[in-house]
């Protein structure tokens, strides 16, 4: 009878809540710990997600299910600290989701927003060493349909004289050919090929009375002439500068007067487009010498853009709004009192959500 009481893993593991009996040998520590939760269960706070788990099991384990009530108040504190882990976790998890999605935007935002017409516009400063830049290696033949006649009218006409001149040269190479209002811009690469399409079309009668085909000329360069005296007449100026300064000698002709702007009582700002040659040899130079003074001058871009709108690429007699103007301060038509100044036209249409102020130009004709 005493071995096989011996033998008896249940009877020799049956637990009670008498602290005089002797627990398991397996589980001394964890009973030790579990009592000293049970006095205080306060510690349970500071214990992490797998600590609070662990206590809730092993009170859950134990075999007299006689004294599972004085592990209700540890059970419930540790389920207690697992859903304020839980909580805890949940919200850092939604701000990260917010910050990943706020970045996100951003980016997108500024892949998606226009660059400003200035940085597009802007040249490097012209180093006086350096030769004229020269465009791309592209050549342009116009092909632009006459008065009365639809643009559409001559679309299958270009293809029919590529088409010819490819059975005189088989090896003709052509970039695109780009169809508008105004009718075909055929794009080559190099001017062997233009010259041959170009004598192709002259030969072709039919173009005579319906397109007009022409190879476009480069346009020229401008300058501003700074604060040129009111005395000095605009229409002379090409002669006096011709005149004066001995280096655009016999050049009077390579010059033109565009416009006067900028203008106040005694000085105003003058525009004009010079030749290549011309634009080469003053680029040396850090003044030109009028009839009165000597004054700075600058390589400027113009920009189309329309006095009433604001808007670019069209004249401001074509401007639908020139009768109820667009106000270049806050982006309102009409007669009203500006509420939000420095924001332009451009700036309200085009940069709604992103606006930066260093990168916004509002009047790129009117810098400094």
């Amino acid at each position: 009878m005493n071995k096989r009481g011996k033998n008896n893993p249940n009877k020799s593991a049956a637990s009670s809540d008498s602290e005089s009996e002797n627990l398991p040998n397996k589980q001394p520590k964890t009973s030790e710990s579990m009592d000293v939760l049970i006095t205080d269960p306060n510690l349970i706070v500071g214990l992490n997600f797998r600590q609070c788990y662990d206590v809730i099991h092993n009170s859950c384990s134990i075999d007299d299910k006689r004294s599972f009530s004085k592990y209700a108040d540890v059970i419930v504190a540790a389920a207690d600290v697992m859903k304020k882990l839980y909580d805890d976790l949940s919200s850092k998890l939604c701000n990260n989701a917010d910050e990943s999605n706020k970045i996100l935007l951003e980016i997108r935002d500024k892949l998606n927003a226009p660059i400003p017409y200035n940085l597009v516009a802007a040249k490097p400063k012209i180093d006086p060493n350096q030769p004229v830049p020269t465009k791309s290696n592209e050549f342009s033949l116009f092909v632009n349909a006459k008065d009365g006649i639809a643009s559409n009218e001559i679309n299958s006409k270009v293809n029919q004289v590529i088409i010819e001149t490819r059975k005189i040269k088989p090896n003709l190479k052509i970039n695109k050919v780009i169809r508008n209002s105004k009718g075909n811009i055929i794009k080559i690469p190099n001017s062997k090929d233009l010259d041959i399409l170009l004598e192709q079309f002259r030969n072709n009668n039919q173009f005579d009375n319906i397109a007009n085909v022409f190879i476009p000329k480069p346009r020229d360069p401008t300058i501003v002439l700074k604060k040129v005296n009111k005395f000095t007449e605009s229409k002379d100026i090409p002669n006096i500068l011709s005149r004066v300064n001995e280096q655009l000698a016999g050049l009077e002709s390579d010059i033109k007067v565009l416009f006067d702007f900028r203008s106040n009582l005694y000085h105003r700002d003058v525009v004009l487009r010079v030749s290549p040659k011309v634009f080469e040899i003053i680029s040396k130079n850090d003044i030109l010498f009028t009839d009165l003074e000597a004054v700075k001058f600058h390589h400027r871009v113009f920009v189309r853009q329309c006095k009433y709108c604001f808007q670019f690429s069209h004249r401001s007699i074509d401007c639908p709004k020139k009768n109820n103007p667009t106000c270049a301060d806050c982006g309102i038509d009409g007669t009203h009192q500006c509420t939000k100044i420095n924001k332009c036209y451009n700036c309200i249409n085009y940069f709604k959500n992103n606006a930066k102020p260093e990168l916004l130009c509002h009047r790129p004709n009117h810098t400094n």
